[in-house]
């Protein structure tokens, strides 16, 4: 069995599995997925959708981001 550290990034994972679980929980008891259509239907005038999609796109660029600046620091 591998040594347990406890050390931050240990911690740190733990906490965002949990979260992601709480998260999951609410947003499945909530119905998330047909409120937020619902409010987007009711809204269209906003353009809700877009830019939900656009925020989506953004963090996942981010994050390509963020990797590629650990990985030139990592080699620098």
């Amino acid at each position: 069995m591998p040594n347990f550290r406890h050390n931050r990034a240990n911690v740190e994972i733990f906490i965002w599995i949990g979260a992601f679980v709480v998260l999951y929980g609410l947003a499945s008891y909530f119905n998330a997925h047909e409120v937020l259509d619902h409010s987007f239907r009711d809204h269209e005038s906003y353009n809700l959708d877009e830019v939900f999609t656009a925020l989506n796109i953004g963090g996942f660029l981010g994050l390509a981001y963020s990797v590629l600046r650990i990985k030139d620091m990592s080699h620098g």
